[in-house]
């Protein structure tokens, strides 16, 4: 079974990707933070939370990290930085470099990385913004699919159009597929 492994599980981008490998058959390895996740999203994630292909971990610190990555399981990892930038959350964007920079010393079998970054119009958080660019500039297996400025409201907004999510999701998963990211070893 082809599994991937999505940050930012419960949020708007993140979630609709849970929902629609899961819907081609994919198993599906969900890490949220605990310290963005609202009652809304406990109670959207109630739709796909009882799926026997999808786990589930919320990180509380950056060492959680360690523990909730599947082990010997080649996994394609999913980075919807897009919701990292629409949250605006500078804890959570913190934590989630952290956590991607400790990843490199855990040993992850054959790790490819997919960051979901929105169009450069739409990164305006510097911090986050350069911290990602450097991690992402480290890794040897990374892919980036940068979303249609035309999934925004308009050029004042940062935040996608909820009508859209589910029609940019469906677009990285058809390049998932296109691009065979799921077989890259």
């Amino acid at each position: 079974m082809k599994s991937a492994v999505i940050f930012g599980a419960r949020q708007r981008m993140g979630f609709e990707l849970c929902s629609r490998l899961l819907d081609n058959g994919y198993k599906v390895y969900g890490i949220d933070h605990r310290l963005w996740i609202t009652e809304e999203q406990e109670d959207h994630w109630l739709m796909i939370a009882r799926n026997a292909n999808l786990g589930y971990f919320e990180l509380t610190g950056v060492e959680d990290i360690d523990h909730c990555l599947p082990e010997n399981e080649e996994c394609l990892y999913i980075l919807p930085a897009v919701d990292y930038y629409e949250g605006q959350n500078e804890g959570v964007q913190n934590q989630f470099i952290l956590s991607l920079e400790r990843m490199r010393n855990l040993n992850i079998r054959s790790p490819f990385f997919l960051v979901i970054q929105p169009p450069a119009t739409h990164r305006n958080h510097a911090p986050f913004s350069l911290s990602l660019k450097k991690w992402a500039d480290s890794m040897d297996k990374l892919e980036e699919y940068y979303l249609s400025p035309s999934v925004y409201r308009d050029e004042e907004q940062d935040f996608l159009r909820v009508a859209d999510v589910g029609k940019a999701a469906e677009k990285v998963v058809e390049f998932i597929q296109n691009k065979n990211l799921m077989e890259i070893k």
